[in-house]
């Protein structure tokens, strides 16, 4: 069981029940304000069903603002474990401070998920996962922590079920959510590896079949296994959507995956390269949400003025406080959106480290792929009269960036924060020779070719504490030493701040 989604009145409860593929069965629900539910405020029944797999989907109304409730189902006989929510808070009531819990990467095969059981034990108003929940493969040449069942690809319907099933059943992501409300966006591996709209690199026609049919399985088993509602109960591809963090920040989820997303840069030939700078990333759609949500204060108050909280309305600023007051934009992105290069390379290493365009070394996956789109996310966030964070995942290392116009010269718009993977292979594993200093000589190339890195770690993995209030936002990387075996030992790696009135990441005690 599971929660998602909250608002400062509702919330999203999910289970699954483990029944004949045939039947459907009754699934009562309950919300109270003790462990016990001795105090309900809400309960009801719901069918579970073969159409969605036996997965439930509750939204929870008229619930207070800023409050903790416990809640639980019963089928039949059974009674499931009691799990802990908590609503966020109104758009204009007090709140002084909030702290998220940011995840992503979390492969099933290639480690425990020890950051999930240590996250579990934080005291968090809301969970974010960038991406990558499951993972619809195995890793190659990756020594196997435990295995996959089914074994091989995820391909169809009943695999994909399977995939997400198996995770579910993991100790430590239950407790996770029992434990906190999450809101999340998937990234590639939900589909397959390296996927954009019309296709991906893990996806051979020849083999694996039609494309648009794996990818509707992927997102229909997504959406069932999931604790999220639909944005717009009419696309179930609209994973896009604004959670208002009450006056303090808008979170905007984006979508940097699928809807939209062009093919990525691949091979040296210049056309392929990322010398064609107006390669899609984000669809028109989710360009005119951005341009509303990011508009300047004025066009704000003199457009939609916004929608209710969790909606996906505009964002105007705080009434009578002008540009000042506007609640920070945090931006999720499953992908880095700081530039990131490195030194030239050919052949069989080049390959390997992602060069494209004639040997630069980028990840033509992320915003580095896509620089027209980068640009125009910038400036709409310059232009948006308020403060600006950038919180990034997929590259599985922790990073802390800045972000600057005309292509990292200009003047700077915000820090990207990028997380851990939660046990998919790091970055180091992939990238550094196994020799003694290898990692530490790879951070500090990183360095030399990209100044505007702060800080850079490849070899870790872990979770970030992200801590909001009005005047700034302060990230803590917490790592933990191992995800061969279960461990509860964890590590404060590193603390990085950005002020409302100063873009520039500074670093903590």
């Amino acid at each position: 069981m599971a929660s998602g989604d909250p608002t400062p009145d509702s919330v999203v409860l999910w289970t699954r029940v483990s029944v004949a593929a045939s039947d459907t069965v009754a699934v009562e629900w309950t919300v109270a304000t003790d462990p016990a539910l001795a105090d309900p405020v809400a309960g009801g029944s719901v069918d579970a069903s073969p159409a969605a797999d036996h997965t439930v989907h509750v939204v929870v109304a008229g619930l207070r603002p800023s409050t903790t409730y416990w809640y639980g189902f019963r089928a039949g006989g059974d009674r499931s474990p009691i799990g802990r929510t908590r609503t966020l808070p109104s758009p204009d009531g007090p709140v002084e401070r909030l702290r998220l819990g940011v995840v992503c990467c979390s492969h099933y095969a290639t480690g425990y998920f020890n950051a999930y059981a240590r996250l579990a034990e934080r005291d968090v108003d809301l969970v974010v996962h960038l991406g990558d929940y499951i993972y619809e493969a195995e890793a190659k040449h990756e020594r196997w922590t435990r295995l996959h069942r089914p074994r091989g690809r995820c391909l169809t319907l009943p695999d994909y079920r399977a995939r997400h099933a198996q995770y579910k059943t993991d100790p430590d992501l239950q407790a996770l959510h029992a434990r906190h409300p999450m809101v999340a966006v998937w990234d590639d591996h939900e589909l397959a590896g390296n996927a954009w709209w019309d296709g991906a690199a893990g996806h051979v026609p020849l083999t694996d079949g039609d494309w648009p049919r794996r990818r509707a399985a992927a997102v229909r088993a997504y959406r069932e296994w999931m604790p999220s509602g639909l944005p717009d109960p009419a696309d179930p591809y609209r994973i896009w959507r604004t959670v208002r963090l009450g006056p303090l920040a808008d979170l905007v989820l984006l979508d940097t995956r699928l809807k939209g997303r062009e093919r990525p840069a691949a091979g040296r030939r210049p056309v392929l390269g990322v010398h064609r700078r107006d390669r899609a990333l984000l669809d028109p759609a989710q360009w005119e949400w951005l341009e509303e949500v990011l508009a300047p204060v004025a066009m704000s108050a003199a457009g939609s003025g916004g929608g209710p909280p969790g909606s996906d309305g505009g964002a105007p600023g705080v009434p009578g406080t002008g540009a000042v007051g506007r609640p920070w934009a945090v931006v999720a992105s499953q992908v880095v959106m700081a530039p990131i290069h490195l030194l030239a390379a050919g052949g069989a290493v080049g390959r390997r480290l992602g060069a494209v365009g004639g040997g630069l070394v980028v990840n033509p996956g992320q915003w580095d792929g896509y620089p027209d789109e980068r640009e125009r996310l910038l400036r709409l966030l310059a232009a948006r009269g308020g403060p600006a964070l950038v919180l990034s995942g997929d590259l599985h290392s922790s990073w802390v960036s800045q972000l600057a116009l005309d292509g990292g010269r200009g003047a700077p718009v915000a820090a990207d924060f990028t997380v851990p993977a939660v046990s998919a292979p790091t970055f180091a594993r992939a990238l550094a020779p196994k020799v003694p200093g290898a990692r530490s000589a790879l951070e500090r190339a990183i360095r030399r070719s990209n100044r505007h890195v702060a800080w850079v770690e490849t070899a870790a993995h872990g979770y970030l504490l992200l801590d909001v209030t009005a005047d700034r936002v302060e990230g803590q990387w917490w790592h933990v030493d191992r995800v061969g075996r279960r461990t509860e030992v964890e590590h404060l790696a590193a603390t990085w701040s950005v002020r409302r009135d100063d873009p520039h990441p500074l670093p903590g005690p």
